[in-house]
């Protein structure tokens, strides 16, 4: 299973814990957050060298409400 698919898998597991939040993943492991991009992936590739981070925004649940909606 690559990362994207692990994002997937777990997502409703992230939007419970990171809702609102950015999130990088490494290696399937949730290695930074917080509320800008830019920073959450500077942390996580000082954290981690030489990978290639997953960037993603995790959605509030009601703004998931909205998307399934439309």
């Amino acid at each position: 299973m690559n990362t994207q698919e692990w994002i997937v898998n777990h997502f409703e597991e992230l939007v419970n814990k990171y809702t609102g939040k950015y999130i990088a993943v490494v290696n399937k492991n949730v290695v930074s957050t917080g509320g800008e991009a830019a920073d959450v992936e500077k942390e996580a590739v000082s954290k981690y060298p030489g990978e290639m981070p997953s960037i993603i925004f995790i959605p509030r649940k009601e703004d998931l409400a909205c998307l399934l909606i439309q």
